[in-house]
Order: structure tokens, then C-alpha cells, then sequence
């Protein structure tokens, strides 16, 4: 009996072992998506050629003439690296993005746009959920329908004069967008092209613009619309950068840079070298993501004072990079443990009814000896 009660148990511990790492493993396999391989080829029709580099998750793109409009996502020639790019590096000589040809591509976060592009073509951009800025040539002369449609991270936009024509949807539910310069000498907004653009906190449009047709949805749902737009003179879409160096009692450690950057540019100020003292930044660098002003302190410590301690600032970064993980590492512990408790729980009463099966057997079979006894007692008195 106490073999049979053994063989039970391993067999059910080995069931929940084998369920449990079943179902990490399948969680494991959810949470991520494999890297795509380092690939090349030629757009067919062209002579471009495009390259991924697994290394960098960088996609570089050479050659002469229009990236082709493909007929949807799936026919992209770099379509199997699309969850892997994060760089978008297009060489001067492309004419045109044609249509779908960044689509979903999700840790997409920096794209270089040269300066002979003239179109952007449908949905060319759309659901690049990490791209916060984009720099259009001064040479564009239109952007497609839903072209960033729900770049959610999408933070500010400028819009060259050299546009004239802006496609339905074309930023449509971008609800991070805060700064929206146009530029464009368009003659009308059409339906749907900012709507549900929630944090627009700028909305400015060339003076040419006032009378221009706005369609009634253009603007459903986004904080600002046309009515409450700025017009301007001007079509410079530069940034204020300022850079101040301090000792850590406020004063002057070097004198402040001050720069005008063009909106979607990156910056890369080196700080100056100061013996005896450390800077707490060694280079200042970023992309213009805002039209706002953007202002930057680099504060100079004596080596020979104490580490500071970590601000709070740099503990919440800290935290926030890993919620992810804590979070996803979480879910799958509390599920794994619910998982383990129910398994021991149905262990417990399979047992204790096989423990009373085994009494009742027990009890019977005592019962009959019992009564058999009590027969051949009798039959012995007579």
C-alpha cells in the first residue's frame, strides 16, 4: 500500500513539474520576439539596395531613385527585420518612400531622411509606435494618406514650405504629439489628418493658411483645432539649445553654449575639460524632439569631495527600466504559483479519498472476519 501511495505522488509531482515548465516556457516564447538575422538585397524593378545589420538593428538604404510603392506590409523587401530595426539610415539620392515601406516597424526610434526625398508615400510610416521625431526635407513636396498614422510617440512635427498636399490621416491619434509647425502651402486639411492627437500644445500654420477648406473631422478629439491655431510670417522651424556649465554652488564653470538646432536634428555637445573636477555629463546629446526651448545644466564636482548620491530623478529611471520586466517576471511567478497550490490541492483529496477507500475496505473485511468468527463459535457449542 505505502508503494502504491509513492508511485502516486512522484506521478503527480511529475505532472506539475511538466506543467509548470510548459507554461513558462510558452510564457517566455509570448514576451519575446527573436532578433532578425543580418540580411541584404535588391528592391525588385530598381537598383536600391538595402541592408540590415543585426549588430546595429540598423536598416541602410543606397542607391538612386523611388522606393516603390509595395501593396501592403508583407511584400517589403526588409519585411522579416521590421520587429527588429531601430535605425533607419536612407542615402541622398532616394526620390521617394513609397507606400507601406516602414510600416509597424515598432522599435523604430531614428530615421535619416535625405534631403532629395519629394514623397512620402500611404501608411509609409504609420504604427512606428517608438519613433518621437522625424525631420522632413526641405525639398518634400507631399506626405500620404495615414503616413504616421498612431506614432504614438511621435512628440512634434514640422512641416516644410515646399508641401502641398497633406493626405487624410496622415497623423491621425499621434497622441503624443505637443508641437505641430505647418508650413505647407496646402489649400485644405482633409478628413481625419489630426485627429485624436490628445497633447498638441502648439499648433501654428503659415499666415497663407487662414483661409484655407478644413475638413469637420480634421481635428476630433486632439486638444487644440484650426480655431485656435497661430499664423505665422516665418518658415524656420530651428530650436533654441542652451548649454550652461556650473560648479556645484551655481557658478559659472565655462561659458554657455547657445545654438539654433533644426527641429528633428541631433546635437552632440562635448563638455569642457576642468582639472581637478568631474561633469556630470561628458557629452550633452539628443535629437529636437519640441519646438519649446530646450535648456541643459552640466554641473561640474571637485574629485577630491564624495560621490553624490543618486538623485531621485536617476533612482525613478532606474526603476522604470526594469517594470517591465519586473512586472512580466511577476505575472508569470504569481500564475506559476497558483498553478502549484491548485496541483496540491487536488493531490491532498485524491489522497485522503484513496485513505478512505482503503478504511472502508479495511472496516469490511474486519466486519465479515468478524462474523465469520461469531459462526464458528456457534458451531463449536453445538
Amino acid at each position: 500500500m505505502m508503494k502504491k501511495r509513492i508511485i502516486k505522488i512522484a506521478a503527480a509531482v511529475a505532472l506539475i513539474l511538466s506543467l509548470v515548465l510548459t507554461f513558462a516556457s510558452c510564457a517566455n516564447t509570448a514576451a519575446t520576439l527573436p532578433d532578425a538575422e543580418s540580411a541584404s538585397g535588391t528592391i525588385d524593378g530598381t537598383s536600391i539596395i538595402w541592408e540590415y545589420d543585426e549588430d546595429t538593428k540598423t536598416l541602410e538604404i543606397t542607391g538612386t531613385g523611388a522606393i516603390p510603392n509595395f501593396e501592403s506590409s508583407e511584400k517589403v523587401s526588409w519585411y522579416d527585420a521590421r520587429h527588429s530595426i531601430e535605425r533607419i539610415e536612407i542615402s541622398e539620392g532616394i526620390t521617394a518612400i513609397g507606400d507601406y515601406a516602414f510600416y509597424y516597424t515598432p522599435d523604430l526610434t531614428d530615421v535619416e531622411i535625405p534631403s532629395t526625398v519629394l514623397t512620402v508615400g500611404k501608411l509609409s510610416f504609420a504604427f512606428c509606435s517608438s519613433l518621437k521625431a522625424v525631420l522632413l526635407p526641405d525639398a518634400l513636396a507631399s506626405i500620404g494618406d495615414a503616413c504616421f498614422e498612431a506614432c504614438t510617440s511621435l512628440e512634434g512635427i514640422y512641416v516644410p514650405a515646399t508641401v502641398t498636399a497633406i493626405g487624410e490621416r496622415a497623423f491621425m491619434n499621434c497622441t503624443s504629439l505637443k508641437d505641430v509647425i505647418v508650413m505647407a502651402q496646402i489649400s485644405e486639411i482633409k478628413a481625419l489628418t489630426f485627429k485624436g492627437c490628445k497633447s498638441i500644445s502648439t499648433l501654428c500654420f503659415n499666415e497663407a493658411a487662414q483661409g484655407i477648406t478644413v475638413a469637420a473631422d480634421a481635428f476630433s478629439d486632439a486638444a487644440k483645432t484650426f480655431a485656435g491655431a497661430e499664423f505665422t510670417k516665418s518658415q524656420s522651424g530651428k530650436v533654441t539649445l542652451t548649454v550652461k556649465y556650473v560648479y556645484s554652488d551655481g557658478s559659472e564653470a565655462s561659458p554657455t553654449v547657445e545654438k539654433e538646432i533644426d527641429f528633428g536634428a541631433s546635437y552632440s555637445e562635448v563638455s569642457p575639460s576642468i582639472t581637478g573636477y568631474t561633469a556630470s555629463q561628458l557629452t550633452v546629446s539628443g535629437v529636437v524632439s519640441t519646438y519649446s526651448p530646450i535648456e541643459i545644466t552640466v554641473t561640474y564636482t571637485s574629485d577630491a569631495s564624495e560621490t553624490p548620491p543618486a538623485t531621485e530623478a536617476d533612482t525613478t529611471a532606474a526603476d522604470g527600466e526594469d517594470d517591465d520586466d519586473v512586472n512580466a517576471g511577476t505575472i508569470i511567478a504569481v500564475v506559476i504559483l497558483v498553478v502549484v497550490i491548485a496541483a496540491v490541492v487536488v493531490i491532498a483529496v485524491f489522497m485522503v479519498r484513496t485513505d478512505k477507500q482503503d478504511n472502508n475496505g479495511k472496516g469490511g473485511a474486519n466486519k465479515a472476519n468478524k462474523a465469520k468468527n461469531a459462526g464458528n463459535n456457534k458451531n463449536k457449542k453445538k
